[in-house]
């Protein structure tokens, strides 16, 4: 049977305007799956009464509908495919640094491992200590000459005369092990931001005997410009004991400290004790990765100050990468640690909130969308990110996308802090469903 054309059929006569409302609400909020079930409902109605033409209508509707839920479907497993490529990187950087620095890529030293049936223990890549030394031997890397025909080393430096000065801090940790002609005193690397690790020389610390032991290692990390009385360090660990069970409790604890920390190193004296305080022996060289974190910050609001946006952009770029996750995280509850949880959270939030401003302004929105999720991530109801968000979709014709980015900042304004989105961003909502460039 021949149908009427669907041009006799005008939408008005299939839906009223509040029905026309609600179909164009769930186009644009991207909800194809609800419009296809309401449609699904109608064209049983419409073929129950034999409206052929309706029904036909109502039929072709729904078949769009499912190719846009397709199309949804396949923009999604694109983001994830992106998102896993990401960690793929993440973990090829991971193992890049960890072959440059000569460590184990199938475990940590000491772990045991099978091999074709043979338990092994890990050990350090062989050609470690070589590489080490002889890098130490060739590093700066190149030479150039200066105006007088003489050698100057070139390694990230900016020369200005004969003086070398570094245009960024150096964010690197100190070379685990020393070429055999330079001879150092301990260096410890200690990682607070994510996992917490320490490295003493090039050797990873490992069995920490007591759980009090290495918070008070963290604590004497954190305050190691001063002595700190002990007294203080019974009050904040042991609280509830009385002072001689406080004071035993120290001192086995500081006894087992001092025995993970003598890695090699059996006769140096890691932990002083002096007039009734404790302090890391300020012989060691110790590098601390949430301190050069706040370096970096530091420099790169200076830079800026100095109208040197390059240099400075650079310069928050290396701090989030020095960034590599919570402060401290398995002593969250922790009070002692609020302070300093605080600022680094301060910080790296002006990190990605200057990176995401930076790359948007430089229509780099992929890098921008990037930096908006860590933003946002730290800070769920940071409105002005889910505006940049939305504005970097709606740019990449993404307009859906931007839709939703609206939706969920009005779903988490309301479930946080029971209010609704500004007028602002309602009218920027408005914008993006009908299009317009923003």
């Amino acid at each position: 049977m021949v149908t009427q054309p669907l041009r006799k059929t005008p939408a008005h006569h299939i839906f009223t305007q509040e029905q026309m409302q609600a179909v164009d609400y769930c186009l644009q909020a991207g909800e194809y799956e609800k419009l296809d079930r309401m449609l699904c409902r109608l064209e049983s109605l419409a073929n129950a009464e034999e409206n052929e033409v309706i029904g036909h209508v109502l039929a072709v509707s729904r078949q769009i509908c499912q190719v846009m839920v397709a199309c949804r479907q396949e923009q999604a497993a694109h983001v994830q495919a992106f998102e896993e490529i990401a960690i793929r990187e993440q973990a090829l950087r991971v193992h890049l640094c960890a072959l440059l620095q000569g460590e184990p890529l199938d475990g940590k030293e000491g772990d045991v491992v099978s091999q074709n049936g043979v338990k092994q223990e890990v050990r350090t890549w062989p050609v470690a200590d070589r590489l080490r030394t002889w890098v130490g031997r060739h590093w700066p890397l190149g030479k150039r000459a200066d105006a007088d025909g003489r050698d100057v080393m070139v390694s990230g430096l900016v020369v200005e005369g004969n003086t070398a000065v570094s245009s960024l801090p150096d964010l690197s940790p100190p070379s685990p092990v020393s070429p055999p002609e330079a001879t150092q005193g301990v260096q410890l690397t200690v990682y607070l931001l994510g996992t917490f690790l320490v490295y003493e020389d090039d050797q990873p610390i490992l069995n920490w005997v007591s759980g009090k032991g290495k918070s008070i290692f963290k604590y004497l990390v954190l305050h190691r410009k001063q002595p700190v009385m002990r007294d203080v360090l019974m009050d904040l660990f042991w609280p509830e004991a009385d002072l001689e069970a406080a004071r035993n409790n120290l001192n086995v604890a500081v006894y087992g400290l001092r025995k993970a920390l003598r890695n090699g190193h059996s006769e140096f004296s890691h932990i002083l004790f002096q007039n009734g305080a404790y302090v890391l022996n300020p012989e060691m060289d110790i590098w601390v990765d949430s301190e050069e974190f706040l370096r970096a910050v530091e420099t790169a609001v200076r830079l800026e100050q100095q109208q040197k946006q390059a240099e400075a952009i650079q310069a928050y770029h290396a701090a989030s990468v020095l960034y590599s996750g919570e402060f401290l995280s398995e002593d969250r509850y922790e009070d002692w640690v609020t302070p300093f949880r605080r600022r680094i959270e301060e910080a790296y939030f002006q990190v990605l909130n200057r990176l995401s401003r930076y790359h948007f302004e430089q229509q780099e929105y992929p890098t921008c969308i990037e930096f908006c999720h860590k933003l946002l991530e730290l800070e769920p109801c940071y409105e002005e990110a889910h505006e940049l968000l939305m504005r970097a979709y709606s740019r990449q014709g993404q307009h859906f996308l931007a839709m939703r980015q609206f939706h969920t900042c009005q779903d988490v304004l309301a479930e946080e802090l029971e209010i609704r989105p500004s007028p602002h961003l309602c009218k920027l909502y408005n914008r993006i469903r009908h299009h317009e460039i923003v």
